[in-house]
């Protein structure tokens, strides 16, 4: 694990270092999304009623008497607010946040990491984002966990998560070892 964040951290010496000293942040970050990866872990998520409430609830873990009347309250506003876009015909914010995802043409490398028990994001509507992505030409690199929950997949399949971001930062390596230069 320290070899990995010791790499990283070369990694974003580099981008760094190839980027002029008068950058602004916002510029820095885009040179990040053209040479890396954009890593997705337990995301995107499909804004639907089920992960509305439970994204709330997991928020306030350790008082259910304020976190479920929390999720409740805020999946009750996603219902009006969807109720109003049928009303008027504009499109929800869940189809428009979804479509501006699967749309985004700022890194063309994107990396999942999902399971089939997140209670959040919906593994199936991932796996259609990934094909959607793959069709649009974005080179996708994607790991599905076993019996793993939301955002645990480094905590219960350590050595798997980290094999996975290792094949990540390979493929970026690769991928630009022609203009890298530590110089």
């Amino acid at each position: 694990m320290a070899a990995l964040l010791l790499r990283e951290v070369l990694v974003t010496c580099w981008i760094q270092g190839i980027v002029n000293k008068k950058t602004s942040d916002l510029e820095l970050f885009a040179t990040g999304l053209t040479l890396g990866y954009q890593v997705f872990d337990s995301a995107p998520c499909y804004l639907d009623a089920k992960s509305s409430f439970n994204v709330i609830k997991h928020l306030i873990p350790n008082n259910p008497f304020i976190g479920i009347p929390a999720a409740v309250l805020f999946t009750l506003r996603s219902f009006v607010r969807n109720a109003i876009s049928m009303v008027t015909g504009t499109p929800t914010y869940r189809e428009s946040f979804w479509k501006a995802l699967l749309e985004d043409t700022n890194c063309n490398h994107q990396a999942f990491l999902y399971a089939d028990q997140d209670d959040v994001a919906n593994a199936k509507k991932i796996e259609e984002f990934i094909e959607i992505r793959k069709k649009r030409g974005v080179n996708v690199m994607a790991k599905h966990f076993e019996n793993s929950r939301h955002v645990q997949h480094l905590r219960l399949h350590e050595k798997e998560y980290s094999a996975f971001i290792e094949a990540v930062l390979t493929d970026m390596e690769e991928r630009n070892s022609n203009d890298m230069s530590y110089k």
